[in-house]
């Protein structure tokens, strides 16, 4: 029988990984990752906050401020691979326009978060902003992971499982000759050469 131990350790595994490569591409700023990002942590941020979130950019391309967003709960979501205080005053900035649809935000970091920030007081007034409770990383969010329920644990362990491939080619850097580690010819059997005999 499969363990709460076994899910748990599995996810911190999967989230380890991605978080690993986050940050290999954010070291040579290549920040188109949060295309491939945004609906992966919409997915696990709906099951382990039990919340409904959209991804905000399909309906318009790159929202100001706000990538996820839960209408009903007036919860949104920046997903960020920057963890800068400038940044999060930045997207607080922008976010501003829509704080009747959204009343708290969070950021969550694709990575790990500073030690600290500074924030001006004018723009976490207005949503209750707290770089306390926040600014989440993902260690915030296996810390959530680890309390849930085992029913919903099972179903992030078999989302997470199914998904994190498809994640990990996404992010992957290509070589100093353009190649990348994941080839489909690792996937595919390869067609017999035609051999003529006597």
């Amino acid at each position: 029988m499969i363990t709460r131990g076994y899910y748990i350790g599995q996810i911190i595994d999967e989230f380890t990984s991605i978080s690993s490569q986050v940050r290999s591409r954010a070291g040579l700023h290549l920040y188109d990752l949060n295309i491939h990002l945004e609906n992966f942590f919409k997915d696990v941020l709906n099951i382990t906050y039990g919340l409904k979130l959209r991804n905000l950019n399909e309906e318009r391309s790159n929202n100001p401020g706000l990538d996820l967003g839960d209408e009903s709960e007036g919860i949104a979501f920046q997903i960020s691979s920057t963890k800068t205080s400038a940044k999060v005053e930045k997207t607080l900035q922008k976010s501003l326009p829509q704080k009747d649809k959204f009343s708290k935000i969070y950021i969550l970091i694709l990575g790990e978060k500073q030690t600290s920030y500074t924030l001006k007081a004018e723009l976490t007034a207005p949503f209750n902003f707290t770089k306390e409770d926040n600014i989440l990383d993902i260690e915030d969010i296996l810390k959530k992971v680890m309390l849930l329920p085992i029913k919903s644990l099972q179903t992030l362990y078999d989302y997470v499982s199914h998904e994190v491939a498809r994640i990990k080619i996404e992010l992957e850097i290509p070589d100093k000759n353009g190649k990348y580690q994941t080839n489909i010819d690792q996937f595919i059997e390869q067609i017999p050469k035609e051999q003529f005999l006597d």
